[in-house]
């Protein structure tokens, strides 16, 4: 019975190593369900794309052209909006023909998020340059007015001034009249 009981024994260790194998293999699912759920996070981080460069706040400003080729790179599709003529503003005078002014959203997008680029033509470029002389020509004749101001001031103080010496003179010449008039009629006594 010695080898029956070898038989046995080798059948124990199968049997062993078999429930150890479903518990690896049950191990070895879990993660790998869990390794791939990581990589699919990994990757939905990744699939986030900054693209604040766009407007040429951390180097050189893009054209309209430049922009949706960066982002068509990125497999990223924009719509690109023209900035309207009556939204003009002084800070785009310096600004060229195309460039891009401004996107939205400003910084990372995920894959599928459609951004809008705006940017300025030329016909908003030369009116916000007129905007901008306007504003400084303003802002000279607002100061005029304020030198202006400030020169009546000037002239309304000094004239005041001078009635105040005026009237001390003459008030000075009356007192030196009395005061001789007063003599004269004490010596005429």
């Amino acid at each position: 019975m010695p080898k029956l009981n070898n038989l046995d024994k080798a059948l124990k260790n199968v049997n062993k190593v078999a429930n150890h194998a479903s518990a690896i293999s049950a191990v070895v699912g879990i993660v790998s369900t869990v390794a791939t759920f990581i990589v699919e996070l990994a990757d939905k981080r990744e699939r986030k794309i900054d693209i604040s460069s766009i407007c040429g706040t951390t180097g050189h400003p893009m054209t309209i052209g430049e922009a949706k080729a960066y982002l068509e790179k990125a497999e990223i599709k924009a719509v690109d909006i023209p900035i309207k003529v009556s939204e003009a503003d002084p800070k785009y005078r310096d600004c060229f023909e195309f460039q891009v002014v401004d996107v939205t959203p400003s910084s990372k997008i995920k894959l599928g998020d459609i951004p809008q680029v705006y940017y300025v033509t030329r016909e908003v470029i030369d009116v916000s340059r007129q905007l901008f002389k306007e504003a400084e020509q303003q802002q000279i004749m607002t100061e005029l007015e304020k030198q202006k101001k400030q020169s009546k001031r000037k002239e309304k103080s000094k004239q005041v001034v001078t009635d105040v010496i005026g009237t001390a003179k003459r008030g000075a010449k009356n007192i030196q009249t009395i005061i001789h008039k007063k003599g004269q009629d004490e010596n005429n006594e």
